[in-house]
């Protein structure tokens, strides 16, 4: 406010009282921040004044399958809120590198002869078979334990209709076996040079999905931390103990909660050849099956795991605790499939809609099929 005399022939502040409201540059909502402006008493605006109760909107209001609305936490922090693990723009995750008796493991996908991907792959190196083809973009982020001459290696026939994109790491073109590495010996030319398989080679390092595969490196080991604390705190609602479906017969696993969360856990799961396992939801498709395996999970040939009864893909998830995953050759299922410490292997002739997640790699074999579809039973 205008300054006043005291009566005594000075000239005197009228600053308004602190925490009077006053003009907001960067006011809380969608788009701006948590924090109300408010006067500080010595005639400023402070911007930072007062936290914005918790919850409120604030920052990016994206809603869609990768991220959600960013929302105020205590303290006037707006915290993005993105989509968890299965459900961003990496539809096949396969990350980071497993260490064994000090020797590094590349993690790495392998797409078989012939096989069809439908979804992004994250993966730190990948190798593209004979007449595979892939709609989606292949995204390569090498980790730090990364010992792989090449990042990529393609074969005849190969196709790609999203981008393969890389970080900038001095990637520069495509050697003439194919292999896109980072060895002198194995560059072509000082430019990077196009893919000869109907994609582009991204080395800018500023591709949305190369800072969600890089985000997502620990999402495995995390996602999988979380699977068990639910049955550490809730407990398994269905023990299987060691469960198979013998050949050519029909085993059912039905919902004991429809409609909510059902924590299964086997210590091992067989679907042997010829064999079928129903999961039924009761008749709703909000029901989410959390099944663990304490050490394997094996699909047998021409083995199926049918959805009945309301069963949605998006609400299965099978968590391998410690082995590996076999889907056989003319095996048929969906789901999500994680296995932190073990490979997923898709062999011949194999069907399957859902996601993988694994810190070993995933190798689908000749003639597979692949086609995403997001984990959404924890959202």
């Amino acid at each position: 406010n205008p300054d006043t005399c005291d009566g005594a022939g000075s000239c005197s502040d009228n600053h308004e009282p602190a925490g009077t409201a006053c003009s907001d540059t960067t006011p809380p909502g969608p788009g701006g921040n948590c924090l109300f402006s408010g006067c500080d008493g010595a005639g400023t605006c402070d911007q930072s004044h007062q936290a914005e109760p918790a919850g409120g909107a604030c920052g990016d209001q994206t809603d869609d399958v990768c991220t959600n609305p960013d929302v105020c936490a205590a303290g006037g922090i707006c915290e993005p809120n993105d989509e968890a693990l299965f459900v961003g723009p990496c539809r096949f995750l396969v990350l980071g590198e497993y260490t064994f008796n000090r020797k590094s493991r590349g993690t790495k996908f392998v797409g078989g002869r012939e096989a069809v991907v439908t979804g992004d792959i994250c993966t730190p190196k990948a190798r593209l078979a004979k007449d595979s083809s892939y709609d989606g973009d292949v995204i390569l982020v090498r980790t730090p334990e990364t010992r792989s001459r090449y990042l990529l290696k393609t074969a005849s026939g190969v196709s790609v209709t999203g981008d393969v994109v890389t970080e900038d790491l001095g990637v520069r073109g495509l050697s003439s076996d194919g292999a896109f590495g980072t060895g002198e010996k194995r560059i072509l030319a000082d430019a990077v040079v196009p893919m000869p398989v109907g994609g582009v080679i991204d080395t800018t390092g500023d591709h949305v999905d190369v800072t969600v595969c890089q985000a997502a490196q620990t999402d495995v080991t995390d996602m999988a931390a979380t699977v068990d604390t639910l049955f550490e705190t809730q407990g398994a609602h269905q023990d299987l103990g060691k469960f198979f479906v013998r050949r050519g017969q029909t085993a059912t696993i039905t919902a004991t909660v429809p409609g909510g969360l059902n924590l299964i856990h086997a210590r091992k799961l067989g679907v042997h050849r010829d064999a079928t396992l129903r999961l039924d939801a009761g008749g709703d498709s909000d029901t989410v099956f959390l099944i663990r395996s304490a050490s394997r999970l094996g699909v047998g040939r021409a083995g199926r795991i049918e959805l009945i009864n309301g069963t949605d893909p998006s609400n299965v998830l099978f968590y391998v605790a410690r082995g590996l995953a076999m889907i056989a050759r003319e095996a048929v299922g969906g789901g999500a499939v994680l296995a932190p410490l073990g490979v997923i292997h898709l062999k011949r002739d194999a069907t399957w809609t859902g996601a993988f997640a694994s810190r070993r790699g995933l190798a689908s074999a000749r003639g597979s099929t692949l086609t995403h579809a997001p984990f959404l039973g924890l959202q």
